[in-house]
């Protein structure tokens, strides 16, 4: 009675689950809603998926048979067929990210009981991030010369005095639990807010898409610290220095250490009693940063398990939760869409496609 799992008797066959029936119904806004993605872009994320899937097993190669820390080679020649197809497995692990909490209604919703839907879930998430880590649509990588222009242009547009920023960024840090030593739980705890929590640095760009990450940094960093340690800096300023381009950031970060930085002040005037930058531009520039604080809801909000205290280990397995979102996040950028900083300075990649039938969209 006290079990805390949904045993075998109580539920569907994964065939017959109410996923699968979601699945097959066809209807894109109950599969975002779900998983995020709509039929096309679940599809697309499926055909990268399933050879995976086809090709590597869950579990290690050990006598002991436990869950592997890395990707192993299955051998399909041993054990039973699998219960579970590509389809099913993507599924869980794209709902497992838009739900928080126990795993115990995704048993339903899937069929599956505790073990397989925590076994799937780990295999999952460590495919998925195989498939994207170095796709175009999904990879994290500073913009071309071609699209810093373009990032440039559409917030000029917006903002005619800021004739050289092409995205912002900003620190988030999400909840963690406690270690279990005190010096451990010392390096995530941060005194200002009296909680422990992991650090993470993100750089968006007007396309909505993350151009750069850190990730998975002690709590008691401070953002400017994440943007020395990560190379920010030197990446922005390589930026600067090929085409000019900045970015906004709000006053944590350091215009002493990179040029490349217009920071928001609080203040345009600085202790000497100098005007740091004209009234209109700071303005401009606060508003521009609102870009990055999107970036952060469009994280937190398409993909509630980062609300989530996130489990404290030395494993890896936290770090690779991280990636997965962000990565997710850039390909459903790129495929779905449904991003307030893309349709705010880039409304053009939202055009109907019937213009383009028509021949309206050049």
């Amino acid at each position: 009675m006290r079990s805390g799992k949904v045993r075998r008797g109580a539920l569907l066959t994964s065939s017959q689950s109410a996923f699968m029936f979601l699945y097959n119904s066809g209807q894109d806004d109950a599969l975002v809603t779900l998983c995020g993605f709509d039929h096309a872009s679940f599809s697309a994320l499926l055909a990268l998926f399933e050879p995976i899937f086809n090709d590597y097993s869950p579990y290690s190669s050990s006598a002991g048979g436990g869950l592997i820390k890395a990707l192993k080679r299955r051998d399909k020649k041993l054990g039973r067929p699998r219960g579970v197809t590509a389809v099913i497995v993507l599924g869980l692990v794209l709902t497992w990210t838009r739900t928080k909490g126990s795993n115990k209604i995704l048993q339903v919703i899937f069929g599956l009981t505790h073990n397989p839907t925590s076994l799937w879930i780990r295999f999952g998430r460590r495919a998925i991030v195989k498939v994207l880590r170095d796709h175009p649509q999904a990879r994290v990588e500073m913009p071309s010369v071609d699209e810093l222009e373009v990032f440039v242009e559409a917030i000029n547009v917006k903002y005619p005095c800021l004739t050289d920023v092409w995205g912002a960024m900003d620190g988030l840090k999400l909840l963690l639990e406690c270690a279990g030593d005190e010096e451990t739980q010392n390096v995530f705890y941060n005194g200002w807010t009296h909680d422990h929590y992991v650090s993470n640095l993100f750089l968006f760009s007007p396309d909505g898409k993350i151009r750069k990450m850190f990730i998975n940094a002690p709590g008691c960093w401070h953002d400017s610290t994440l943007g020395n340690t990560s190379g920010m800096y030197p990446a922005l300023d390589a930026v600067f220095e090929s085409c000019g381009g900045r970015v906004v950031a709000d006053s944590a970060f350091s215009q002493v250490r990179s040029r490349a930085i217009l920071k928001s002040h609080k203040n345009i005037v600085d202790r000497d009693g100098n005007i740091r930058v004209s009234r209109a531009i700071f303005r401009a520039a606060t508003s521009v940063r609102q870009m990055s604080e999107w970036g952060m809801r469009g994280l937190q909000g398409s993909f509630p398990r980062l609300k989530d205290r996130l489990q404290y280990e030395e494993r890896g397995e936290r770090r690779i939760i991280l990636l997965l979102v962000a990565l997710l996040y850039n390909f459903r950028a790129e495929t779905v869409g449904q991003n307030q900083i893309q349709s705010t300075f880039m409304p053009f990649l939202k055009l109907d496609v019937a213009n383009f039938i028509l021949g309206y969209g050049d």
